[in-house]
């Protein structure tokens, strides 16, 4: 295809025969090769060499390529997060952040998925980093003001357990001086501005509670409260989070993290040992206080650590009962 017209976000393109055409449109030299069916490389633009030596840069003049589509300034970041290697390209980084005014003329739906794949590198600090030098990250992401706690949390998990694209941006976003509910809205804020999937955007509010319980202040017990509420994996997330977040103050040592750790992936919480029949069976009606009844013992059962038995959680219920009918 050759560009026909462009207007830093749709482009018309017109057929062509011509294969050194096609690569002229590309954005950078490493995705401007092409190969035959005898796999004899044709590369127009030095792209094996660049890819070789881990250079990203952009096909002809970096500011040229980025005012056609301007997504392209955040792919220049998220491939070489990916492939480059040392510092990145001085020109294209000029350009990109000459540039990063027109961000905010992108779809939501575009810059997540550059900004996640980004993020989901195996070390996607570097590139982070060049984003916040050049301006680039201030203009989209603005709540990322802390960008070392990326940096601890990619070194954690590195050692320990999977990294995921959601739990690193939130690591960007988290600004632990501010209040939960804050932090609550801007992980809707940018959820919505990047219209994240329902699950992502789930997921990004579920790790405001990391706000709510700083992990050097609480013991296992709170962590199972946690585990039973959100479930292990956000347990995980919550863990990974403190641990980074202390790691630079040196709060905690390493087993004591790992230990916790362990814990959010492992402990699943005992079944509720009494049901809406225990209920009936003291004379109450069928209606809404069966729900009122099992709630207040299940919230006396969690605070208990779940250790109550089937016999205390009846006699807890029967207190409740006898309670509320004194009331009434």
């Amino acid at each position: 295809r050759r560009d026909e017209r462009t207007d830093g976000r749709h482009a018309e393109v017109a057929f062509t025969d011509d294969w050194g055409e096609d690569a002229a449109r590309r954005d950078f030299t490493i995705n401007a090769m092409s190969a035959t069916p005898d796999g004899t490389l044709h590369h127009y633009f030095s792209g094996q060499a660049d890819l070789e030596a881990g250079r990203v840069r952009f096909v002809g003049e970096p500011a040229t390529r980025i005012a056609e589509d301007h997504l392209r300034l955040l792919r220049f970041f998220r491939f070489h997060a990916w492939y480059g290697r040392g510092e990145p390209d001085a020109a294209a980084l000029e350009a990109c952040a000459t540039a990063a005014h027109t961000l905010p003329s992108l779809s939501g739906e575009r810059v997540q998925g550059e900004m996640l794949k980004l993020l989901a590198a195996p070390d996607p600090m570097p590139a982070v980093q060049s984003m916040k030098d050049a301006g680039v990250l201030d203009e989209l992401l603005p709540e990322a003001q802390d960008i070392e706690h990326l940096a601890w949390l990619v070194k954690i998990e590195r050692s320990v357990v999977d990294h995921d694209s959601i739990r690193r941006l939130f690591s960007l976003i988290a600004d632990t001086n501010t209040s939960t509910v804050v932090n609550s809205e801007i992980a809707n804020a940018v959820a919505d501005r990047w219209r994240l999937s329902a699950a992502d955007g789930a997921h990004l509010a579920a790790l405001t509670k990391w706000l709510e319980s700083p992990f050097p202040e609480i013991d296992r017990r709170e962590l199972r409260r946690l585990i039973h509420e959100l479930g292990s994996a956000r347990s995980c997330d919550l863990v990974l989070l403190d641990w980074a977040t202390t790691t630079r103050g040196e709060g905690g040592s390493e087993t004591f993290w790992r230990s916790m750790l362990e814990t959010a992936q492992t402990w699943k919480a005992p079944e509720f040992p009494i049901s809406g029949a225990d209920v009936l069976a003291l004379g109450v009606e069928p209606g809404p206080e069966i729900g009122r009844f099992l709630d207040e013992v299940r919230n006396w059962w969690i605070e208990h650590d779940f250790r109550p038995s089937r016999a205390a959680a009846l006699k807890e219920l029967s207190v409740f009962v006898v309670a509320h009918r004194k009331e009434y």
